[in-house]
């Protein structure tokens, strides 16, 4: 009811919703364009003229009781403008500091990567671990505090989290110990967050990739993608795929189509931000058997047991809305959202999608 009462007025204003996001509130006059984002009953507007977000918020005030402010601060998420070199951060570090003290982590080492890349987590026996460790560490709780930072400005401990949260209902002290080297690798980076550098424009780039058969328990892959825009991550995503894939092209097949939706939602929503849609998306995989199967439809014996709801990436192709490219797999930016990776490489790709200390 809030939200009809809210959009009516909004409505009065003259701004109308965008047609791929609900929440997305636009208003063009003449040459003025205001963009309004509200989440409950928090809000950021934005406007090429400063008088018109000043005249919208004195008629808001004549209907509701509202604080207004520089959005230094959004739903637990931390602004940080660098005005003159065009840049601005994301971050949640007092939601870290939150984490590391509700989990009584305070007097722990500091974690240089999320995962290990030495173990893999499987499901325990069926009489579990009865240890007092999994009696004392409330372990749904901190898989759902920790999933709210990685879809929120994180991307590099989703993975992680999306590992460890698959034995929320049955878990050993295997499980937590992974938890808690989350929460301590988030305690040595609470830190960092998401960079978007506006002083190089860059189209919207995506990229895909899957961890063939990486679960242990159901033999089932992981798709990774992610995409960025300004040289900042938009959108990402780190899960255990539905169906078992019998190849690592069929793996990589799969992840293909299910970025290629999240594609699909971008190319509509950058008109109405007025951004530069020309073209289609490029997506970027490093299976080359990936990309002859999404530009050669013909069916071949190892491919027609694959589902038609994944041949979805071929007619997005052929739309124009996608174009899927080949690129090496040390260039494969994706490669963070599918496995636990040693040192080196977890840092140089945190740090190719701009997953940076705030300064």
């Amino acid at each position: 009811m809030w939200n009809k009462h809210f959009s009516t007025f909004l409505k009065s204003q003259d701004f109308s919703v965008s047609k791929a996001d609900p929440c997305l509130f636009i208003r063009r006059r003449g040459d003025e364009t205001t963009l309004l984002i509200i989440w409950v009953d928090d809000g950021i507007i934005a406007s090429n003229k400063s008088e018109c977000i000043a005249q919208f918020l004195a008629n808001t005030r004549n209907t509701f009781q509202i604080r207004s402010n520089q959005p230094d601060r959004f739903v637990g998420i931390t602004i940080t403008r660098e005005r003159n070199k065009r840049r601005i951060f994301l971050s949640q570090p007092d939601y870290v500091d939150k984490i590391v003290k509700t989990f009584q982590m305070e007097g722990c080492h500091p974690k240089p990567i999320p995962a290990d890349p030495n173990s893999k987590l499987v499901k325990p026996p069926t009489q579990g671990d009865s240890g007092r460790e999994k009696q004392n560490f409330p372990y749904r709780e901190a898989i759902g505090s920790l999933l709210y930072l990685a879809l929120v400005t994180r991307p590099d401990i989703s993975f992680a989290v999306g590992q460890a949260a698959r034995f929320v209902e049955h878990h050993d002290r295997s499980h937590c110990q992974a938890v808690k080297r989350i929460i301590s690798y988030l305690k040595g980076t609470r830190a960092h967050g998401i960079l978007f550098d506006g002083s190089k424009p860059m189209t919207v780039v995506g990229y895909t990739d899957a961890d063939w058969a990486g679960c242990l328990d159901s033999r089932r892959s992981t798709t990774g993608s992610i995409f960025l825009f300004n040289r900042g991550p938009v959108a990402w995503c780190s899960k255990r795929q539905s169906c078992t894939a019998q190849s690592t092209v069929e793996a990589e097949y799969v992840a293909a189509s299910e970025t290629a939706k999240e594609a699909v939602w971008i190319k509509r929503i950058l008109p109405e931000l007025q951004l530069n849609t020309e073209g289609p998306i490029t997506i970027y995989c490093d299976n080359q058997g990936t990309i002859q199967l999404t530009r050669n439809p013909e069916q071949r014996q190892k491919t027609k047991h694959i589902d038609l709801r994944y041949h979805y990436i071929r007619e997005q192709q052929e739309k124009g809305q996608i174009e899927i490219r080949y690129i090496e797999s040390e260039n494969q930016l994706a490669d963070i959202l599918t496995k636990a990776l040693p040192k080196p490489r977890f840092e140089f790709l945190r740090e190719a999608l701009n997953i940076v200390k705030v300064p």
